[in-house]
């Protein structure tokens, strides 16, 4: 089996569920304000050098938020199902999902 998305681990186990927000897009941001200033630092302390050069993948940023989840097939034993859907659960952490809870 393949990764094809997030589609393939959230939403409930009968229906899959779009993320929320473009997740990718503010993962791939917080990874380039991560290797701007790597740049910036470079450049403060070695100011006689070369420009450094930022090359940011939105697959990339995906891939790296999927680690868990990749762990986990990497780790399977031969013939173990892949993971289904868990709604708001969470495969190694819990008890991790919303519950229902009464007011008052």
């Amino acid at each position: 089996w393949t990764f094809r998305s997030n589609l393939v681990y959230s939403g409930s186990p009968d229906e899959p569920a779009k993320v929320g927000v473009a997740m990718t897009d503010i993962v791939t941001g917080t990874m380039a304000n991560g290797a701007i200033l790597a740049a910036l630092y470079e450049r403060s302390v070695h100011p006689e050098g070369a420009g450094q050069r930022v090359d940011l993948s939105l697959m990339e940023s995906q891939l790296a938020c999927l680690s868990t989840a990749a762990s986990g097939a990497l780790n399977a034993l031969p013939g173990t199902p892949p993971p289904g859907r868990r709604g708001t659960a969470h495969e190694n952490i819990a008890p991790y999902q919303a519950f229902k809870c009464k007011d008052g």
